[in-house]
């Protein structure tokens, strides 16, 4: 009997030690393809690597400056869709601007180069991604959009506007 249960002892101990083996050789085989995937791998494909590239991207999108005029206050800017972009004093002592199509949104203006006003949502510092560009001597402006590729430009006329 006792040596039934050597016996038995000694396959349960053989048996832990080749599955111990197992384990080390997966874990080796896995961390070689791990190391063989990652030296094929193209890093500027990765989510990371598009992001860099879009912020380079965007830092060398430059914006060129406006005319050095204000916008005109209560006066609309009217484009050939039916948008309109309202400017109006803030209560805060600033400007903000409303955007009237298919609703309305009201934006605060912060001045970031000559006749060049960036958009942020009033309730938080975050920008509306419009960039406002006075054109016309303040009669016009020109609206933009997205940065990169993803650009788009937009004039808005007022009534006096001799565009």
């Amino acid at each position: 009997m006792k040596k039934i249960i050597k016996y038995v002892c000694m396959v349960i101990v053989a048996g832990l030690l080749i599955s111990k083996a197992m384990e080390a050789y997966e874990d080796y085989e896995r961390k070689e393809s791990q190391r063989e995937q990652l030296a094929h791998r193209d890093p500027s494909k990765s989510i990371g690597g598009k992001m860099v590239r879009d912020i380079i991207e965007n830092y060398n999108d430059e914006i060129q400056p406006g005319d050095d005029a204000e916008p005109l206050l209560g006066e609309p800017y009217t484009d050939v869709d039916g948008g309109e972009w309202i400017f109006a004093e803030s209560l805060n002592g600033g400007t903000q601007v409303t955007f009237k199509k298919n609703g309305s949104r009201t934006f605060t203006l912060e001045k970031i180069g000559t006749g060049v006003y960036n958009t942020y949502y009033t309730d938080k510092y975050a920008s509306a991604g419009y960039i406002i560009r006075m054109i016309d001597e303040g009669r016009a402006i020109e609206v933009q959009q997205g940065k990169g590729e993803r650009k788009k430009k937009a004039i808005f006329k007022t009534a006096a506007s001799g565009l």
